[in-house]
């Protein structure tokens, strides 16, 4: 009975002894609940721990050919000990951290800085986490995943054959910079030391949360540094989430819109306020919009990152608008126009410039010739407007006597001029009427006034020749006072063939004339009305051949 009672209590003993690792595993010592963490072991392990089969985990400054100094600071975890140039044949170990509660974490994320020298494919060191208490383990990430600044420097490699036996797929970072020989293989290796990050979403709200930095090493290869890390963090991701506003200006009205850090985000939606846009999700960090109407508008964008975590950012947009008021100029050659810019949206502050020799600052120019003036609106937070307005003449400002070609007179036979129908009329003779009489050589000049007080010139050069063409008169009024009632042409009218009389629109008035024949001012038996007609004038020049002439002709009563 005695041997049984024995028996039972050293199986029981076994049984606990058994027993009492995985009730340790399951026992957190202390809980980091405080975020973000940060752990560079400067003033000791941490809470860090390593242990596993054939362990040389080392916690110091290395000192190996390739891994000289830690990540951090001065201290490191690295495997093979701080000065070895190997490790550890068949190794399985790890460097397991603290518990952490997640319980307060929506976007966790962990980073750290590795450095990693081993046999490529063979040997290699991973990242782990548990969430009960140590019984499973899952690998954190994937190999060869597309890389963002929260999936950065992630395991290089998969199926590394000496990690198996910690968790399947066995990915993780793999591979060294110094050169091999015989069938161990290279390549790949860190070359220093490199942050990796990685989103952890899927431990977000977990009250009991372990990690653990694995390693894993074969028989034969193994003169290489090994593997180290250094400066472990774990943060809420949405302090890495960012959502800045940039823009440029593709015109006057379409701005291009772009992330100002896109790097970490991995959607983009844009809401560009102008109420009829909507908004627009994007898979790109930028995005173009014209704004159909002047104002200022609240771009919004939203982005998510890699870990699921949102930010917002707002940018104010004015679109400006400008219409010209013009006052055109008066007179030919004046300088009384005016532009005035009137800006949308009313009331914002701009700076409008006048592109002048000399520029000019302000909506408004006065004293204006005839001509095209620009002018470049400016405002802050938007785009610059371009303007162009154009300053005319009025119509009834333009005022052209026109006394024909330069001429010739006989003294026996004086010529009458006329300039047009204006409302004044100063000759270089001293007359002031409409006509005036010539019957000797000389420079003639007109200058007449408008109803709005707009002049004009024209001058005239004659020359004494009796003996040259037929002249074609330019005015006469037949108005019955005996003087200049009828028109003709003069000159020696034996040369003359004959000669038609055409109104302004090309429409005959009287045709086939003889050289005596005269016009009396009417048409149809009625009086002509006052403007100027067009007269045709077929003649025999002085060598004998038929030529022809034409002029104008101001009727006035």
């Amino acid at each position: 009975m005695a041997s049984k009672k024995l028996i039972y209590n050293i199986l029981l003993v076994f049984g606990l002894i058994s027993a009492f690792p995985k009730w340790l595993n399951a026992q957190c010592a202390s809980t980091v609940s405080s975020f973000p963490y940060f752990e560079s072991f400067e003033v000791g392990n941490g809470g860090w721990s390593s242990s596993g089969s054939n362990d040389d985990w080392a916690l110091g400054t290395p000192g190996k050919p390739v891994i000289r100094t830690a990540g951090d600071g001065l201290n490191s975890w690295i495997t093979g000990g701080l000065t070895l140039s190997f490790y550890n044949f068949g190794e399985r170990s790890w460097v397991e951290s603290p518990c952490f509660d997640f319980s307060g974490l929506q976007f966790p994320e962990v980073s750290l800085m590795v450095f990693w020298e081993t046999e490529y494919q063979y040997d290699g060191a991973n990242l782990q986490y548990s969430i009960d208490g140590g019984s499973s383990w899952v690998n954190v990430g994937n190999a060869n995943e597309s890389g963002t600044c929260l999936s950065e420097n992630w395991f290089n490699r998969s199926g590394i054959n000496n990690l198996s036996g910690f968790v399947n797929p066995g990915s993780g970072w793999s591979g060294n910079v110094q050169p091999t020989s015989g069938s161990c293989r290279g390549g790949n290796g860190s070359g220093d030391w490199v942050t990796a990050r990685h989103c952890v979403r899927e431990l977000a709200g977990q009250p009991e949360v372990r990690f653990r930095v694995t390693f894993g090493s074969g028989t034969t290869c193994n003169d290489f540094d090994g593997f180290a890390f250094d400066a472990f963090q774990i943060r809420e991701s949405s302090s890495a989430a960012t959502a800045g506003v940039l823009f440029s200006c593709v015109n006057e009205t379409t701005v291009q819109f772009s992330d100002a850090d896109p790097s970490c985000n991995q959607s983009w939606s844009w809401d560009f306020g102008d109420g009829t846009s909507g908004s627009s999700s994007e898979t790109v960090s930028g995005t173009s919009h014209t704004f159909l109407t002047p104002g200022t508008y609240t771009v919004t964008l939203e982005t998510e990152n890699a870990c699921g975590a949102s930010a917002v950012g707002t940018q104010e947009i004015n679109v400006l608008r400008a219409t010209s008021v013009t006052q055109a100029v008066s007179c030919a050659g004046g300088n009384d126009g005016s532009v005035s810019l009137e800006v949308l949206p009313s009331g914002l502050a701009h700076a409008t410039v006048w592109q002048l020799p000399v520029p000019v600052v302000g909506d408004s120019l006065l004293g204006l010739e005839e001509g095209v003036y620009d002018a470049i609106v400016s405002v802050s937070n938007g785009c610059s407007l371009e303007v162009s307005t154009g300053i005319e003449t009025r119509p009834d400002g333009y005022v052209r006597p026109e006394l024909g070609p330069d001429t010739f007179v006989c003294p026996d036979r004086p010529l009458q001029l006329g300039g047009g129908v204006f409302d004044q009329y100063l000759w270089s003779t001293g007359d002031d009427g409409p006509f005036v009489l010539i019957s000797d050589s000389g420079v003639i000049a007109l200058q007449v006034t408008n109803a709005r007080g707009c002049t004009g010139t024209d001058t005239l050069h004659v020359r004494l020749d009796c003996l040259g063409e037929p002249l074609l008169p330019n005015a006469f009024t037949p108005n019955q006072d005996g003087i200049n009632d009828a028109w003709s042409p003069v000159g020696p009218l034996e040369r003359v063939i004959g000669w038609n009389i055409y109104d302004r629109w090309g429409n005959a008035i009287l045709l086939n004339q003889g050289p005596y024949d005269r016009w009396d001012g009417k048409l149809s038996g009625k009086p002509a009305p006052t403007g100027t007609y067009v007269c045709l004038l077929r003649y025999l020049a002085t060598d004998g051949s038929e030529q022809q002439k034409t002029g104008r002709v101001t009727l006035l009563y």
